[in-house]
């Protein structure tokens, strides 16, 4: 199993736009906690921490915490994807009363068990932008949106990933992403299904197409957010 490190760096941009906290930034795998040292945030921005938890459905459990600047309208998410594979579930706390403070730790989101009427496609690509498949997935709780994603490391093919699957609406409202630390480009659609209308192509857009693409400028001209839980399923597997 490949390091778990790489997983991590997508989740350690939380980084926002505009006085400048200071904030610890570390990241671990297989805790629920980290230390490191600190770093300046972007104005406005508060110290965070992010708590992922992937559970493969044959049984085996990973987790990794990050420390980090956040938006503001990050505080307090939480949100889950489960396909046929794997679940994820993903939680922020915040704290902004004095440098380098201290967030709670995060209270990931359970996930339920009684379906919800939603089918979704589920299937995981690696080395394409496409993820077709008959298989479905009958969503639970309040993952109740079909979720697409892509990502693609520009140059490396073998770097493309796609995923599906079903999610809660809380990723689909993250809003638009990048990640320059990996110089990813990625791209997500939410959608509503209903069980007969399912097939291996999204229906109508309810959320929003989230479109980004690295490009080395001014990170401050940026709104950088949590990755979706789809690239995260999407990495896991790549990195593992």
């Amino acid at each position: 199993m490949k390091s778990f490190y790489g997983f991590l760096s997508l989740f350690s941009t939380l980084i926002a736009t505009s006085s400048a906290l200071s904030c610890t930034q570390c990241a671990s795998p297989g805790s629920s906690s980290c230390s490191g040292s600190d770093t300046t945030c972007v104005a406005d921005n508060q110290c965070g921490s992010l708590y992922i938890k992937d559970i493969q459905l044959g049984g085996d459990i990973s987790e990794a915490f990050v420390r980090t600047c956040v938006l503001p309208s990050n505080c307090g998410f939480q949100g889950s994807i489960t396909n046929g594979q794997r679940s994820l579930r993903a939680a922020i706390s915040c704290c902004n009363n004095t440098d380098s403070c201290v967030p709670t730790t995060p209270s990931l989101p359970e996930v339920g068990t009684t379906p919800n009427g939603a089918v979704c496609p589920s299937c995981i690509s690696i080395g394409a932008l496409q993820c077709s498949s008959s298989d479905t997935y009958s969503c639970k709780g309040n993952e109740n949106m079909c979720i697409l994603g892509t990502a693609q490391i520009p140059g490396l093919y073998v770097a493309s990933m796609a995923v599906r699957g079903c999610g809660t609406k809380s990723f689909c409202d993250l809003g638009k992403q990048y990640l320059p630390s990996l110089s990813l480009d990625f791209n997500f659609q939410c959608s509503s299904s209903k069980p007969t209308t399912v097939g291996t192509t999204m229906g109508t857009t309810m959320g929003r197409t989230i479109q980004a693409t690295t490009n080395g400028g001014n990170h401050g001209t940026h709104k950088v957010l949590l990755t979706s839980a789809t690239v995260c399923l999407l990495l896991l597997r790549f990195f593992f």
